[in-house]
């Protein structure tokens, strides 16, 4: 085995600064995991800038508003043209509705009229004689003729 001699002098002053340099040695290259970053939503942050900005300016109407009752220049009595003007359109429309409801009632009565008046498609005597004879068939056909006579006269 190959042993060197201790170090000495200027020798071992080197050493010790070589090996506290590798003690202090920072890496070149990172290779540890990414800074996670937080998740920021877009739309969650316009959403909430929209919801701040509308109420600001809804503030900003309110106070408008109480300000302009306060001094008295908001006038908020209807003139009495449109007065006037709303309850004549009002009358129209009530006039109007009176004669709808009256031309459907009309129309209702034609109708019913109509109805009660139409002649029967089917005579109720034909279909009374045809179950007869067609029973009067069935009885025929029976071969116990009796049982069925003694249940029909048990249900009634």
């Amino acid at each position: 085995m190959f042993y060197s001699k201790p170090r000495t002098g200027y020798e071992k002053k080197i050493y010790q600064q070589h090996l506290d340099r590798i003690k202090n040695v920072k890496k070149t290259i990172d290779n540890n995991e990414p800074k996670k970053k937080t998740f920021i939503n877009k739309y969650k942050v316009e959403n909430k800038i929209n919801e701040n900005r509308i109420q600001y300016e809804n503030r900003l109407m309110l106070e408008r508003i109480a300000k302009s009752i306060q001094s008295h220049n908001l006038d908020n009595s209807q003139s009495k043209s449109h007065t006037l003007h709303y309850q004549f359109m009002r009358k129209l429309s009530n006039e109007k509705r009176i004669r709808n409801m009256n031309e459907i009632t009309q129309n209702n009565h034609k109708l019913l009229d109509n109805i009660v008046n139409v002649r029967p498609e089917y005579n109720h005597l034909d279909f009374e004689e045809d179950y007869k004879r067609k029973h009067e068939k069935m009885v025929q056909m029976l071969i116990y003729p009796e049982l069925y006579q003694n249940r029909i006269d048990n249900n009634v």
